[in-house]
């Protein structure tokens, strides 16, 4: 199991946080796709992606990886929101309209 320094408190600000992520996220996909974090506040997660490398044989960015950039800035936030009182996790990219259970009207 891998053990990770604690994360800064909040009185850090969020440059400390997000250098925190970057270190700690570093052998994720998030940090294999080169996301690197500038702001990471319970309010406000900001940061940023290359294109290069991350895109399909048109060379345009890959769907794949601007979904691997929100699920990471919407989850990082909604962990900061949460604190230490909550736990939240995953989301689903797959619109209602595709799935087994929806019913058209």
């Amino acid at each position: 199991m891998t053990t990770f320094a604690a994360p800064p408190a909040p009185e850090a600000g969020p440059e400390a946080a997000a250098a925190w992520v970057n270190e700690v996220g570093s052998d994720t996909l998030a940090g294999r796709m080169g996301l690197t974090f500038l702001e990471a506040a319970p309010r406000r997660v900001v940061a940023t992606m290359p294109v290069t490398g991350n895109t399909q044989l048109q060379r345009m960015l890959h769907g794949g990886a601007s979904a691997v950039l929100a699920e990471s800035l919407g989850s990082l936030g909604a962990a900061l929101h949460a604190g230490r009182a909550g736990s939240p996790s995953g989301w689903t990219s797959t619109p209602p309209t595709t799935c087994p259970s929806a019913r058209a009207p």
